[in-house]
């Protein structure tokens, strides 16, 4: 496992009993004693890559450092395993990003990303459907790269498309600080992406903003209200024997309150990973290429800025 903060020792916790051994690469010593007492002293430390001996292999590395240098770590990580977890965001950048699909795209490496949303099953339903839909994503500061990326790629996952277009994009000229150190921040802005199907996303964070994300999905015959923050929605739905014209738009739906449509764990979801892959089944990650696209989107939106490379985590 290459990185010991945040989202490494939630991915710990979730391989903990799981496997024989555990090797942790993390250069910063109190994240180094976090996952030491974390995990009871079971797992083996290193403070840089460097640190491990030449022709060592692993079964499975979990790449769960920030995406700054995350290409050296991918490239580290294909000479030494055939099997790769990464996290998101992919890389700070589009080349980079297509850097690490290249090295992905090769015989017998096998590469997932932890792009969660597509494992929510609320939405199997929704989805089974079919749209096109008119999705948007309203948020405070959640960041463009590290949060807006699950929203591009749930868009493609809901439609079944693999790419879509941007039609309008800004970006806020106040940037998000990070509470993982000045180095660090992420990007608030607006973007509205077309997909072939005829869907829609309006994809929002607002830099200025310490507002909870809403989610709002409307298709033919339904409208789903969705709270992340208390995991409530409210759907609206025509029932089949209703047939107004869509002027009445509205009339005689039936509503109904859910809940856990966004509940997610992620020490379990990498514990069903690690389970799936001992088990020779599909892991229900995404494989790295198939997300692929949903890097180009979210490229196109961040380089609205003129910038081309984006410090975030």
């Amino acid at each position: 496992m290459v990185g010991g903060g945040r989202m490494g020792q939630r991915h710990l916790i979730g391989a903990l009993g799981l496997v024989q051994e555990i090797s942790l690469v993390e250069p910063v010593s109190e994240a180094r004693e976090a996952c030491r007492k974390l995990a009871d002293n079971r797992v083996v430390v290193y403070d840089s890559l460097a640190a491990i001996v030449d022709g060592v292999r692993f079964d499975l590395i979990i790449l769960s450092a920030t995406a700054a240098d995350r290409f050296a770590q991918f490239e580290w990580a294909c000479s030494r395993t055939r099997k790769i977890l990464v996290e998101k965001p992919l890389e700070q950048s589009r080349a980079r990003c297509r850097d690490i699909f290249a090295l992905a795209d090769v015989p017998g490496l096998e590469v997932w990303i932890n792009h969660y949303r597509r494992s929510l099953r609320g939405y199997d339903t929704l989805r089974a459907a079919g749209g096109p839909y008119m999705i948007t994503v309203s948020s405070g500061a959640m960041g463009l790269g590290c949060n807006g990326i699950h929203w591009i790629d749930f868009a493609l996952h809901l439609t079944g498309q693999s790419t879509g277009k941007l039609l309008f994009g800004e970006i806020d000229p106040e940037e998000i600080r990070s509470g993982r150190g000045t180095q660090f921040r992420d990007y608030g802005g607006r973007g509205l992406f077309a997909f072939p199907d005829g869907s829609r996303l309006v994809l929002s964070s607002m830099a200025a903003s310490s507002a909870p994300t809403t989610l709002s999905i409307i298709t033919p015959n339904s409208h789903w209200l969705i709270d992340q923050t208390t995991d409530r929605a409210f759907v609206h739905e025509r029932p089949e024997a209703v047939t107004h014209p869509t002027y009445l738009y509205g009339k005689d739906y039936a509503t109904t309150e859910r809940s856990e449509l966004e509940y997610f764990d992620l020490s379990a979801f990498t514990r069903v990973f690690i389970d799936s892959l001992q088990q020779g089944r599909e892991p229900p990650q995404p494989r790295l290429l198939e997300v692929a696209g949903a890097y180009d989107m979210l490229f196109d939106l961040l380089e609205c800025s003129s910038q081309h490379k984006f410090d975030f985590t």
